[in-house]
């Protein structure tokens, strides 16, 4: 136990404290996007733009030499099926 009695991480498990997220996180990293610039429909945002914020993101830990279209693409069809939920469709 560390501190306070809390356990000590071993760098194992999913938990986003010890890992980071990375490209793969679509849906995580949709959610955190959506919560970030909720107003923004992203469908208009760009790739290079897109990338640039998810690179921001404090949660995340990926390299930027391992994004590509088709993680983009996931990762803004999740932030877009959250932003419908709040505004509906386009």
């Amino acid at each position: 136990m560390g501190a306070m009695g809390a356990p000590i991480s071993n760098g194992q498990g999913s938990g986003v404290a010890a890992m980071g997220l990375n490209w793969n996180d679509s849906q995580e990293l949709g959610e955190l996007l959506f919560e970030k610039y909720d107003s923004v429909n992203p469908m208009t945002v760009r790739f290079a733009d897109l990338r640039k914020w998810v690179l921001d993101l404090e949660d995340f830990a990926g390299k930027p030499s391992a994004s590509n279209e088709e993680n983009l693409q996931a990762i803004q069809k999740a932030w877009h099926e959250e932003w419908k939920l709040e505004y509906g469709d386009d």
